[in-house]
């Protein structure tokens, strides 16, 4: 899986800042805007590298998941135990937003999947609904918990 630098830039950053407000909103943190902009991009490059490595789908996951955690936990000083299980949530939720913009593409391009899959272009088009689904969950998720404050400070 051989990623363009466009990849990186749309796909692979844009994921990185989402992981990461994923490990603040799921170990209900404050934000430390400085933290997370390093982590994110930070995210990105390690996301970016984990994919343009030689090895299946599944090791390169649970590889960016470590990893992901221990930005979370050196970076964002995030506990560890709340980091690993922010994690798992980041990831699955990650999962299901991409499964939900899968059934919907497949529902509406059934013939063109492979040309799609092939261009990186139509691939970064394709894959922005799964984002927006997950930045928009996020996004609500963390807002609603900063008015409840809920919300701690690391």
């Amino acid at each position: 899986m051989r990623l363009t630098t466009l990849e990186i830039i749309l796909r692979a950053i844009p994921e990185g800042f989402l992981y990461i407000l994923g490990f603040y909103t799921y170990t209900k943190t404050k934000i430390n805007i400085n933290r997370y902009i390093i982590s994110s991009i930070l995210g990105g490059g390690l996301i970016g590298i984990m994919r343009g490595l030689p090895i299946s789908y599944g090791i390169h996951t649970i590889l960016l998941m470590i990893s992901l955690t221990a930005v979370g936990v050196l970076i964002n000083k995030i506990n560890i135990i709340k980091s690993i299980q922010a994690g798992i949530l980041v990831f699955a939720s990650m999962f299901i937003c991409e499964a939900i913009n899968l059934l919907l593409i497949f529902s509406i391009f059934t013939k063109e999947m492979e040309h799609i899959f092939a261009d990186p272009k139509l691939k970064i088009i394709y894959g922005i609904p799964s984002l927006v689904i997950l930045g928009s969950f996020l996004g609500i998720y963390y807002r609603r918990l900063s008015k409840r404050k809920e919300l701690q400070s690391v």
